[in-house]
């Protein structure tokens, strides 16, 4: 689970470094920037689909080591969420279904900190993930004029490519065989299971 870093240059000319990615499964079905759904708003961070869609309780994980500044329930926005203070930089972990993790708590890469879920403002079981080119003490500032979060940045670049597709994959395996949810949740279980859903996918499309 816990893979090679990924790095991005900071603001202030650090590196932000990326462990593992925050779930198993990266579908990314809403990206960072600008969006428009009932009116046109700022997306601060990215919002990534669960394994098998609609089903919550998929692991979130700790993208890297760091303290927990907030571990909350925010009924009307976030919904149960978590923030990570990292050595120069945050992350931020919202709609979750269960919180695993408490205020000032260390934690390390890869470490659950909580599960998948719909609370908050959402419209269907997802993770919006976020990061922040910042320490913690600046993490709320604010553009006066847009609202933005100011150290907001697309975590998109960040991610393991090689799992952004996986829920993709899985799902053209089961149409195409006609798999049954048992069937799958068996060959969820292969060790290799990713490789194999890719395979499988691009021989029969």
């Amino acid at each position: 689970m816990v893979d090679a870093a990924r790095v991005k240059e900071s603001e202030n000319g650090k590196m932000i470094t990326i462990i593992c990615n925050p779930t198993d499964s990266v579908k990314v079905n809403s990206p960072f920037g600008t969006r428009k759904l009932l009116s046109v708003d700022y997306h601060n961070g990215i919002d990534i689909g669960p394994v098998v869609s609609g089903k919550d309780g998929d692991n979130i994980y700790s993208v890297a080591d760091g303290t927990v500044r907030v571990s909350k329930v925010d009924p009307t926005g976030y919904g149960n969420y978590v923030v990570i203070e990292h050595s120069n930089f945050c992350t931020l972990y919202a709609h979750l279904q269960k919180l695993e993790v408490k205020v000032g708590q260390r934690v390390k890469a890869g470490e659950i900190i909580g599960h998948m879920g719909n609370t908050g403002t959402s419209t269907g079981v997802h993770l919006h993930f976020e990061i922040r080119d910042c320490i913690y003490n600046k993490f709320w500032e604010r553009d006066k004029t847009s609202g933005k979060y100011i150290h907001a940045v697309d975590p998109q670049p960040l991610l393991n490519k090689s799992t952004i597709n996986i829920k993709t994959d899985r799902e053209k395996v089961q149409e195409y065989f006609g798999f049954d949810n048992n069937t799958m949740a068996f060959l969820d279980k292969h060790p290799y299971f990713k490789d194999l859903y890719r395979k499988m996918s691009k021989d029969y499309k």
